[in-house]
């Protein structure tokens, strides 16, 4: 998730602060929209949910109040210096006392740096009217767009179509929801039996099977083949060039010291 982005961003000699608040910007504003269009779902479209799993149903209502609160804290954490300072040197003392920092107050101002860089980044995000509405409609699209895969692949298998997509859309949210704070990798179990809660009554019996494996495919397991790619990638591309990069950077602020010696 975001911390590997970040991870990867900074490998990547992009400035630790802006690595940290891209992503985490990124997931505030995806978390925006989707929480919005979820409360908005459950309120509006309750009776388009088409099942009777209280599991389900439970999951959905729990996972949007932490998604709530957990977005709550983020924004509170990035506009509040106090707090965020405050809680870094907790978790920096802690780290300190299990022996994983060393050196805390080396490792405390390097950290202090970082928050400070990716809290103005963030005020940026959220002080430019343009940026915070494109992203919001962005991330609000792709919402629109990961619904679209239940409902082509309910149009693909289906001989009737009797249900819209408003119907489906619903249904997807809930689905999402459902699986979200599962601690599995991609929701592993919990989301083939949301799928089933929700969808059964679309599709035959020999169909669902089907629809459910390549709903599965589409919306997760894409990801680690496009992931094992990336990888492979640089493995054989990337990380060379990334190595020559630096290389010819550390070349040129050499060549301008030795300039202005």
């Amino acid at each position: 998730g975001q911390p590997f982005q970040i991870y990867y961003l900074s490998t990547r000699g992009v400035n630790t602060g802006v690595a940290t608040s891209v992503p985490l910007a990124k997931y505030m504003y995806s978390q925006i929209s989707f929480c919005l269009i979820a409360l908005i779902m459950l309120i509006v479209g309750s009776g388009m949910w088409g099942t009777k799993s209280s599991l389900v149903v439970g999951l959905s209502i729990v996972s949007l109040i932490i998604s709530v609160v957990f977005l709550l804290l983020i924004i509170f954490i990035t506009l509040s210096k106090k707090v965020a300072s405050r809680l870094i040197i907790g978790f920096i003392k802690f780290l300190s006392k299990i022996k994983l920092v060393k050196n805390y107050e080396k490792t405390s101002r390097v950290v202090y740096r970082s928050l400070s860089e990716y809290q103005k980044s963030i005020r940026f995000y959220l002080k430019d009217f343009w940026t915070s509405l494109l992203a919001f409609i962005s991330s609000a699209g792709v919402v629109l767009l990961k619904a679209l895969i239940p409902y082509l692949i309910y149009v693909m298998l289906s001989d009737n179509i009797e249900v819209g997509f408003s119907i489906i859309f619903c249904k997807f949210i809930v689905c999402e929801l459902a699986t979200m704070y599962v601690p599995l990798p991609g929701g592993s179990g919990v989301a083939e039996i949301s799928f089933t809660a929700l969808f059964a009554s679309l599709f035959s019996d020999g169909l669902l099977f089907w629809a459910m494996l390549i709903y599965r495919i589409a919306s997760y397991y894409i990801y680690i083949l496009q992931g094992f790619i990336v990888i492979l990638y640089d493995i054989i591309i990337g990380d060379k060039r990334d190595r020559k990069y630096k290389e010819t950077k550390l070349v040129e602020l050499k060549m301008k010291a030795n300039y202005r010696k």
